[in-house]
C-alpha cells in the first residue's frame, strides 16, 4: 500500500539528511521546498540529488490518488546561511497532502493496512463525484471519517501521534498552540474565521473553539473532521480531545480539552 512505500522513501531521505548540511532540495521553477524534504539539509550535492529523486517518487505515489498535486522539478542546490524562507505555492494542496501522507505512513507503520486500503477506496469513490479543487480536501475528509469509524479512540491516538512525529514543524505563528493551529488553517483558507474561549477545569485547560466556513466539514451536519486540529496540537506536544461538536449553518462549535487523560474525537467529532 501507499503508506508502506511512503514510509520507506521518507526513511531513505532521512538517512541522507544531516542537521547542518550545506545542500538542500528545491523546485527549480518555483524555489519551494515541498514535503518530505522541506527544511532538510544534506552534506553534499550527491546526497541532495538522491534525496530529490526520492522526494519525486514520494510525490508521484500521492499523485496516483490526486493528480492535482503539482509535479515539481526538484533539484539539489547549495543553501546559504542567510537564505530567506522558501515560498510554498499551492499551500492548501501541499498541506492536505502533507497530513494525508503522514497519516498513511503511520497507518502502515502501526499495522493498520486494512484501514489504509479502506481510506483509499472511499477516497477514489468520492473523487469521481467532486471537482478538482475539492480533491485534496476530500482526501483529508475521507481519512478522518474512516479512521474515526474503524479505529478505537486509543488506536486513533496511536496513529495520529505517529503521524504528528512525521510532519515537518510549521513556522511559529502564535505562542498559543490552539491559536497557532487555527491561524494556520485560516491562512490556508481551510477555515474563514475562528474564535477561542478558554477556561480551566481543575488542572485541565479547556476551550470552546468556533469555526466559521470550515471547508473540510463540507455539507455534513453529522460530524466535524478534527484530524488537522488534532495533528497540529499533537505536533505541538499537547494531548487533545474534542469532547463535543455542534453545528449552526456554516459555524461549528467544538469543545476542546488540552492534555486530556483519554483520547476522544481526534479524527471526527460527532454532533451531540
Amino acid at each position: 500500500m501507499v503508506g508502506r512505500d511512503l514510509h520507506e522513501l521518507r526513511e531513505r531521505i532521512e538517512a541522507l539528511a544531516v542537521s547542518a548540511g550545506r545542500f538542500e532540495v528545491v523546485c527549480a521553477r518555483t524555489g519551494e521546498q515541498p514535503f518530505p524534504v522541506a527544511d532538510a539539509r544534506f552534506p553534499d550535492r550527491e546526497s541532495a540529488a538522491e534525496a530529490a529523486a526520492l522526494a519525486g517518487r514520494y510525490r508521484a505515489a500521492l499523485r496516483r490518488y490526486d493528480e492535482r498535486l503539482p509535479p515539481l522539478d526538484l533539484v539539489a542546490c547549495e543553501a546559504l546561511p542567510d537564505d530567506p524562507p522558501r515560498p510554498h505555492a499551492t499551500a492548501m494542496v501541499e498541506f492536505c497532502h502533507d497530513l494525508a501522507g503522514a497519516t498513511f505512513e503511520a497507518l502502515s507503520a502501526q499495522g493498520f493496512d486494512a484501514v489504509e486500503r479502506t481510506v483509499m477506496d472511499r477516497y477514489l469513490d468520492a473523487a469521481e463525484t467532486v471537482g478538482r479543487d475539492e480533491l485534496c480536501c476530500s482526501l483529508l475528509r475521507t481519512a478522518a471519517a474512516e479512521l474515526a469509524e474503524r479505529l478505537a479512540p486509543t488506536e486513533q491516538a496511536l496513529v495520529l501521534s505517529d503521524a504528528a512525529g512525521r510532519l515537518s514543524a510549521p513556522a511559529t505563528v502564535s505562542p498559543d498552540p490552539v491559536d497557532g493551529v487555527l491561524l494556520r488553517l485560516r491562512t490556508l483558507r481551510l477555515v474563514e474565521d475562528f474564535e477561542t474561549h478558554d477556561y480551566l477545569d481543575g488542572d485541565a485547560r479547556r476551550a470552546t473553539v468556533v469555526l466559521d466556513g470550515y471547508v473540510l466539514a463540507g455539507g455534513d451536519s453529522s460530524g466535524c473532521p478534527t484530524l488537522p486540529l488534532s495533528l497540529g496540537l499533537l505536533r505541538a506536544g499537547r494531548r487533545p480531545a474534542v469532547t463535543r461538536a455542534a453545528r449552526d449553518g456554516d459555524r461549528w462549535e467544538l469543545g476542546l480539552t488540552l492534555d486530556a487523560t483519554r483520547p476522544e474525537g481526534l479524527c471526527r467529532a460527532p454532533v451531540g
